[in-house]
């Protein structure tokens, strides 16, 4: 699993590091010798300082560069975001939500897959994953693994009700997130569920708030 991304972005080359908000502009010319490195399992003697001074935690395996280096290869349409709505379903039923009744739409794996290469292609580094509510997805898991391993740095915008699963947990602290953005309805549980509709939707966020604290 890689530590490490070598990508263009725009009109830039960076070297990225999954679950880290910085990163290091390397230029065309390095991000062409990092390619070539990888081809030949070698390592550039400018790197492990460049990630040292970067990311002074971050540990890089013993092994081949290709084993923890990910070099993404330059797209000829230069796209750097995207924001994917995963579904138009929700479990709260907020009244000013954009999304009205909600009809649960969304994609098969085989077009998800689709989509997902296709953005990759296309040059997106950071994508969002949004919904409606990304995390009640069932195929939530899949497609942010997928993503992953295409080199994206992942951002998930939820309301916070899923986020104390086990299996979520244990995804985005194994494979980490660039960012999770929480919405917040309201600082107490009257309020909060005035606005959502649902009974019990304080208590879920705050338990997803407090996980999600306690394995940042």
């Amino acid at each position: 699993m890689h530590k490490l991304i070598a990508s263009r972005f725009m009109d830039e080359f960076l070297l990225v590091s999954p679950g880290c908000r910085n990163g290091v502009n390397i230029g065309r010319r390095r991000y062409e010798e990092l390619a070539a490195c990888v081809a030949k399992d070698q390592r550039p003697a400018w790197l492990l300082p460049a990630v040292a001074r970067a990311w002074p935690d971050l540990s890089l395996p013993p092994g081949p560069v290709g084993g923890w280096l990910l070099v993404r290869p330059v797209s000829r349409y230069g796209f750097a975001r995207a924001s994917y709505e995963l579904n138009l379903g929700c479990n709260y039923d907020c009244p000013m939500c954009y999304l009205g009744v909600k009809q649960f739409n969304r994609l098969d794996w085989a077009d998800r897959v689709t989509l997902l290469r296709a953005m990759a292609e296309a040059g997106v580094l950071f994508l969002q994953l949004t919904g409606g509510e990304p995390l009640i997805d069932k195929l939530f898991p899949d497609v942010y693994g997928l993503a992953f391993e295409l080199g994206m740095m992942i951002s998930v915008s939820t309301n916070g009700s899923r986020l104390s699963s086990p299996r979520i947990l244990t995804l985005l602290n194994e494979r980490r997130p660039y960012r999770v953005t929480m919405s917040v309805y309201g600082a107490t549980a009257p309020v909060y569920e005035a606005v959502t509709g649902r009974r019990g939707s304080f208590g879920a966020f705050a338990r997803g708030l407090a996980a999600a604290r306690k394995r940042a």
